[in-house]
């Protein structure tokens, strides 16, 4: 009777056991899918808190390397939109559509991280600094995917709308704080390329594979950001609510490392 219930007993432990190992699979393999996603969440929880308690934002650079034929971030597969499908694996042919779509996804997810414009942050730093940078992507390309130019990133950011989290905007119309209507649009015109050049903002860019980029969020001091462009253009952006404006930027590592002279991370 005895060796009847330990037998029993040990089946039980096995099937609690086997049960415990398909449910951690399974975690492990969600979590794995989810990585990116769960990485932004945390981000936003950080820079939340940055908000209110001043405390410090908690967030590191994503890695994304970009090859011929698909596209990893932190080391994990992503899909990328091709025409109307997303796909995991793409053709040669397509590479300069998923160039464009990995980068303006990095930078719609790093603006939507941080609060997009509507949270109070760095306070201390930009008390002190006219802006500060906040590094999100670091965009690398593989050795395949060398020697290659790619051109109508504005373009493609004005026309396509950011379908994956089904907003009905553009990614440059998502790109832009409540504060100030299409803000971002309006410092990244070409036009004002000469007069901004001080202030690191980038404007219409060639993406050039044989460099790497950053997507960095960027903060400049509003009454700097007011006074500057009041004084040097004679344009009045109003009055800003918070002590800070924001902003997305895809720099190359020459120009992050000359526009970027206080990083937060």
């Amino acid at each position: 009777m005895k060796k009847g219930i330990a037998m029993e007993s040990l089946v039980t432990i096995i099937l609690i056991v086997v049960g415990l190992l398909v449910l951690l699979a399974f975690t492990v393999q969600l979590i794995g899918k989810s990585n990116e996603t769960l990485h932004d969440r945390m981000c936003t929880y950080s820079a939340i808190l940055n908000s209110v308690m001043n405390s410090r934002i908690s967030c590191s650079p994503k890695p994304v390397v970009i090859s011929t034929d698909g596209v990893k971030v932190m080391g994990h597969d992503k899909r990328v939109l091709i025409g109307d499908r997303y796909l995991k694996t793409f053709k040669p042919a397509d590479f300069e559509e998923a160039v464009k779509y990995t980068i303006a996804d990095q930078m719609f997810r790093c603006w939507d991280m941080m609060g997009s414009g509507n949270l109070n942050l760095f306070a201390t730093d930009i008390a002190q600094k006219n802006h500060v940078c906040m590094l999100c992507s670091d965009i690398m390309f593989d050795n395949k995917a060398r020697e290659q130019q790619i051109l109508g990133l504005d373009k493609y950011m004005d026309e396509k709308y950011v379908t994956q989290y089904k907003l009905d905007k553009t990614y440059t119309q998502a790109l832009s704080s409540k504060i100030y209507q299409y803000q971002w649009k309006f410092l990244y015109l070409p036009i004002y390329s000469g007069d901004v050049s001080s202030l690191g903002i980038p404007t219409g860019q060639v993406i050039n594979t044989d460099d790497n980029y950053k997507v960095v969020f960027v903060a400049y001091k509003s009454s700097f950001l007011s006074n500057y462009f009041g004084k040097k253009l004679g344009i009045n952006l109003g009055e800003y609510k918070q002590d800070a404006v924001y902003f997305v930027y895809l720099y190359s590592n020459e120009d992050f490392r000359k526009n970027c002279p206080v990083k937060y991370n």
